[in-house]
């Protein structure tokens, strides 16, 4: 049996888990299966920290030259997928690899078909149901989308006619599963991917080192002006309220290092360690903050937090990772796909909701404030980590027999 995984997102330490949750649980399940993961013009050094070591799995970087990157968007608008598949050299790689496949697994990930309007997302997803190949949406969030322009409009129809084409849709979170709903669509319930695998990693020398053996709060902030919501904000007004946050933090447990986790990695100065290096700098505790390197993978990652005695995250698989190691959290909510996660797993007390940030009218003292306040309240995570476990490991056997039965194609 060949398996093909498409648009897997790359640079980011928390896709990077749930990739590798993903392919762990498909090594062990299928021993005769041969697992191919298929990059459009992705930097190879960022594909192979993706890496899963195994025989039965193949990392396939699919080179594009620069100035190439707005085809995806022509060939939908312009009813030219078929041409570009057979005439442009890096689709037709992709196109024999789909044509090769048995059964084709879009890779867990965040809102590509809604908010951000990926094109080439939707191009391959396109590509494999043209192909007549059968397609598992896996664990993702989609929406919301948006209708203002005739290229908005065209999106939403595209996105909407993949959604009901596929052999096996799953959701991760609460507010797509609403939106899915309302759009008549069938789907399996699912928490994050990640939760399929509580990593043990060892952690390095270099990296105690670095922590030390004192108590110690992980931050993981979020510069936001990258994101769709946020991109006429005041980046200045963003940074100051994390910097009054690790205040905050250094106030109520003076005896803790924060220790700041990069997310995103191989992105030079778009990067969070170059950004949680200015907070640090900027902060009057930055003796007390320890910003680990990029380098660190996600199972490394996951041995810091499960460490530490708390997590404060603005970013959605710090989170993920804390509850995945039963560590009290607190989530600052930037987007619906985490608040769609607390409120799937009814952890809802342990979020505060900070989608204006960096805007006129959002309170800065009165959301330090509520932070505060959800500190003040225990936190017991153990039977929201079962829930999540439980909704991740029902949502992959579902998938495996949709595989063993052959799927099928909604064409």
């Amino acid at each position: 049996m060949k398996l093909l995984i498409i648009n897997q997102p790359v640079e980011n330490r928390g896709d990077e888990s749930a990739h590798r949750g993903l392919v762990r649980a498909l090594v062990s399940t299928f021993p005769d299966a041969r697992i191919t993961c298929a990059f459009i013009g992705e930097n190879e050094a960022s594909v192979e920290q993706l890496r899963v070591q195994s025989s039965r799995v193949e990392y396939i970087s699919i080179p594009m030259q620069r100035g190439t990157q707005r085809i995806p968007a022509l060939a939908l608008q312009w009813g030219l997928g078929g041409l570009v598949s057979k005439v442009h050299p890096a689709y037709r790689h992709f196109d024999r690899l789909v044509r090769s496949a048995d059964y084709i697994i879009n890779a867990p990930g965040g809102i590509c078909m809604g908010g951000f309007q990926s094109w080439r997302h939707v191009h391959s997803l396109k590509m494999a149901h043209d192909a007549g190949k059968p397609i598992a949406y896996y664990s993702r969030s989609f929406g919301p989308f948006a209708t203002a322009t005739r290229k908005d409009r065209l999106f939403l129809q595209i996105s909407s006619r993949l959604l009901r084409s596929f052999d096996f849709l799953s959701i991760r979170d609460r507010r797509t599963m609403n939106l899915a709903e309302q759009m008549g669509l069938r789907y399996v319930a699912a928490s994050d991917t990640a939760f399929l695998d509580v990593p043990r990693a060892t952690l390095p020398r270099e990296v105690d080192a670095m922590i030390g053996m004192t108590d110690y709060s992980v931050f993981v902030p979020n510069s936001l002006v990258w994101h769709v919501n946020y991109r006429t904000t005041d980046a200045e007004r963003i940074d100051l309220f994390f910097i009054a946050l690790i205040a905050r933090l250094r106030a109520r447990y003076p005896d803790r290092k924060v220790v700041m986790l990069p997310q995103l990695y191989n992105l030079a100065e778009r990067g969070d360690f170059r950004y949680f290096e200015r907070l640090r700098q900027r902060s009057p505790h930055k003796q007390h903050i320890v910003v680990m390197p990029e380098t660190y993978g996600s199972d490394i990652q996951q041995a810091i937090i499960a460490r530490s005695s708390l997590v404060v995250g603005a970013r959605y698989h710090s989170i993920v990772f804390a509850i995945n190691n039963k560590v009290p959290f607190v989530a600052l909510s930037y987007e619906h796909k985490v608040s769609g996660l607390l409120s799937l797993l009814g952890l809802e007390a342990r979020g505060y909701d900070i989608s204006g940030l960096g805007a006129d009218g959002f309170r800065h003292e009165e959301a330090l404030t509520r932070f505060e306040g959800i500190l003040d309240h225990p936190c017991d995570s153990t039977d929201a980590s079962a829930r999540a476990h439980a909704l991740a490991r029902e949502c992959f056997q579902s998938l495996v027999r949709r595989i063993t039965a052959g799927g099928r194609c909604a064409c």
